[in-house]
């Protein structure tokens, strides 16, 4: 889509997941996005539910399982990302307040699609 992109000078935000298992054609091609305006943000590691995962893992765990390995992986490549989107838009109150601490902004909806 990028050369429609490009013609309408039309400026999107991609929520990136599973960037830890992004090759480097896929990187490139955020990079190429990146360079004509548009932001590259962050969607989780894995993509599960946060609301469902701190059930069952704990906060601790959803943080350490679904937030830090791909915000980490996108760091080294020189991302910063400051917006998390929810996957489902499944959200805590906890989740948010932890999250917070590393993301500017949260993107959810107001209510949950079934995971």
């Amino acid at each position: 889509m990028r050369p429609l992109f490009v013609h309408y000078g039309a400026r999107v935000t991609f929520f990136i997941d599973a960037y830890p298992e992004l090759g480097p054609d896929l990187r490139d091609k955020l990079r190429e996005l990146a360079d004509d305006g548009h932001d590259i943000e962050y969607h989780s590691t894995t993509h599960q539910n946060a609301e469902a995962y701190a059930a069952d893992h704990g906060l601790a765990g959803y943080l350490a399982d679904e937030i830090d390995p791909g915000l980490d992986a996108m760091r080294a490549d020189g991302w910063d990302p400051q917006i998390f989107a929810y996957p489902y838009g499944a959200r805590t109150p906890e989740v948010d307040a932890a999250l917070l601490e590393r993301f500017r902004f949260l993107r959810a909806i107001h209510s949950t699609c079934p995971s």
